[in-house]
């Protein structure tokens, strides 16, 4: 399974681990390596979480109030947002 990254899911994340760092030493650090647990969950088993729409699935962190919400394709899953719970559910997933 490749996974990818959409380029605004990207500053997303990227902003959200900054902030997260601005917080608390190394709070950052530790929000980035959940990331990197939700993309190995997905890895492991693509279709293991929720439908939000006919394309669209989430894989929710356990620490922090964040949703990974990707799309699958053969062998591919690309990360298209990467939103916190209180945002707009419709925030970004108009993203291909």
């Amino acid at each position: 399974m490749i996974i990818d990254v959409h380029p605004e899911a990207l500053l997303e994340l990227q902003e959200a681990a900054k902030y997260y760092e601005s917080k608390s030493t190394n709070l950052g650090v530790e929000f980035l390596d959940e990331f990197e647990a939700c993309t190995r969950r997905i890895k492991e088993s693509p279709t293991r979480f929720a439908l939000v729409n006919a394309k669209t699935r989430c894989c929710s962190m356990f620490r922090f109030p964040f949703g990974i919400y990707y799309r699958l394709s053969e062998n591919h899953a690309r990360i298209i947002l990467i939103r916190h719970r209180s945002r707009d559910p419709k925030y970004g997933m108009d993203r291909t």
